[in-house]
Order: C-alpha cells, then sequence, then structure tokens
C-alpha cells in the first residue's frame, strides 16, 4: 500500500450513534528510510491496550512501505511514553532536540 506521506490510524468508539476518537497514531515517511510516528491516547483511556495495538499496527505499516526505522522524540522527562516504548523494544538515544530523546525501532 502507498499512503503517499502519512497515515493516520484511529480507535474510536461509538455511543448513542456519537463516534469519539479515543486514540491516533500516525505514521510519516521522511526522505530516506526512516518514518517517524506520533501517538496519542485520551488520559481516560489509557492503560487499555489502545497505544500499544496502535503502535503495533504503525510499525506494520511502516514495514510494509519499506521502511527501516520507526523513530520518534519524546520528551525526556515523559517517563510513561519511555517506559512504554522501551516495552515495545523501541531503543532510546540522545536527541540534538533540546529536553528531548529519540526512540527508535529498527523495522
Amino acid at each position: 500500500a502507498d499512503y503517499d506521506r502519512s497515515i493516520t490510524l484511529v480507535a474510536e468508539q461509538e455511543v448513542h450513534g456519537e463516534r469519539t476518537i479515543l486514540a491516533a497514531g500516525r505514521c510519516t515517511k521522511g526522505h530516506s528510510a526512516d518514518l517517524t510516528f506520533a501517538l496519542q491516547v485520551l488520559p481516560h483511556y489509557r492503560k487499555l491496550g489502545l497505544g500499544r495495538i496502535l503502535l503495533e499496527d504503525l510499525i506494520t505499516v511502516a514495514r510494509k512501505e519499506g521502511g527501516r526505522c520507526l523513530k520518534a522524540s519524546v520528551h525526556e522527562t515523559n517517563e510513561v511514553a519511555l517506559t512504554f516504548l522501551k516495552k515495545l523494544n523501541f531503543v532510546i538515544h540522545a536527541s540534538a532536540e533540546e529536553g528531548c530523546v529519540s526512540a527508535m525501532f529498527d523495522l
């Protein structure tokens, strides 16, 4: 599949005919074989596995797109995100961006 430059995946809930996005993840192609991602889950819906499912799906998309590495910039004090990413085998590296680290996953 070719999604041009990026793809966004969402987890949503429908209640009484009204849909609400609970979590979203986006994967974006760069100029190299590296892809970047962003992931957000509404606070009330964290710890339910939505982030894990979306990120695993983004990894699958990145592999299908021929990516070499999936990466994100994470604030160095965001221990919740860093712990989550480490559990999914992301490696944390220093970053040139002040106050941030790079989370990287080899595809």
